[in-house]
């Protein structure tokens, strides 16, 4: 951002003075940093001083810490070098203030990318997993950050509408709320305490919201059926962050979203077999007949194949 019009008070005639701008930068956060086209930018000239030259400072990116929110203060100056034949004159106006404001910008939600389970086995826990598993990139850490990271306000849970069937059971915990869409077969995790201008709630309140709605999500499961069947599923998570930067009063929400893939692991069923009981036969007979008759297990998917083995014991003759 060119942010600086530098010139001097008195022409220059002779093309002898070369334009500086110095920022004292003792008032910005740890991590701050200054580049021009991608590249460092600057020299440090003195404590919390700063230089810049013509082509530095027409051009100037300032750039924060990551996910600071706030106001950048510094001073700036212009100083001229002006060589002559007995040597070069200094000359710095005074310093005057400068703010720069950084606007809280939410962060995109990240989730598991898939959870493994075993075919037949019940009631699937996805919703605890789900839950230890959301994650947000702003927690509030990091070299100049500020000390308050930003939130969950909102999951939805968007199951896909195929041939599998869901029946899905959850509990509500604390101030957190759940509503069910029938059109879209979607769950929506919220809290009563996100009310309103998200300014005049507190961080404690906010954290304590999103607490709610994870221990919320936490307790969501269904059973996957039909039975005996190792079809993969998948579901589509939506989550809206919320950013507030109490330094400027400003707020920022965003969605996000990802699809966690379950992936059924496939239990063979236990086939069944009978067998006819052998007629007497006089010996020598070329053919002896057998009945066996092997039935295909419950498997309703067509992924499990049959086969028998026959076992027979030898006679003293080893036939």
């Amino acid at each position: 951002m060119g942010l600086f019009n530098i010139t001097s008070s008195d022409p220059d005639p002779d093309g002898s003075e070369v334009l500086y701008l110095d920022l004292n930068v003792s008032a910005l956060p740890d991590g701050f940093s200054f580049t021009w086209n991608g590249s460092p930018a600057g020299t440090n000239v003195a404590a919390d001083i700063i230089r810049f030259d013509s082509t530095e400072y027409a051009d100037l990116d300032i750039n924060p810490p990551t996910h600071f929110c706030g106001t950048l203060s510094l001073q700036a100056r212009a100083t001229v070098f002006d060589s002559t034949m007995t040597g070069t004159a200094i000359t710095s106006s005074s310093f005057q203030d400068l703010f720069v404001d950084v606007s809280p910008v939410a962060d995109p939600a990240t989730g598991p990318a898939e959870l493994v389970v075993l075919e037949d086995q019940g009631f699937i826990m996805f919703g605890s997993i789900l839950s230890t598993g959301i994650a947000l990139d702003d927690d509030g850490t990091g070299t100049g950050n500020n000390d308050d990271p930003e939130t969950i306000t909102s999951i939805i849970l968007d199951l896909p509408a195929d041939a599998l069937t869901y029946n899905v059971t959850y509990n509500t915990v604390g101030t957190a709320e759940v509503f069910f869409d029938m059109g879209s077969e979607s769950y929506t995790i919220n809290s009563t305490a996100i009310t309103g201008n998200p300014i005049l709630l507190n961080q404690t309140t906010r954290d304590d919201a999103e607490d709610d709605i994870r221990a919320t999500l936490a307790t969501f499961q269904f059973n996957l059926g039909p039975m005996h069947n190792d079809r993969n599923s998948e579901i589509n998570v939506l989550v809206t962050t919320l950013d507030v930067c109490s330094d400027l009063m400003e707020f920022s929400f965003q969605q996000s979203s990802f699809t966690t893939t379950i992936l059924v692991q496939a239990i063979a069923d236990d086939p069944s077999i009978t067998t006819g009981i052998v007629i007497q036969v006089d010996e020598d007979t070329a053919v002896i007949p057998l009945t066996i008759n092997a039935t295909r297990s419950v498997d309703e998917d067509d992924s499990e194949t049959l086969s028998v083995r026959i076992e027979v014991d030898s006679d003293d003759e080893g036939v």
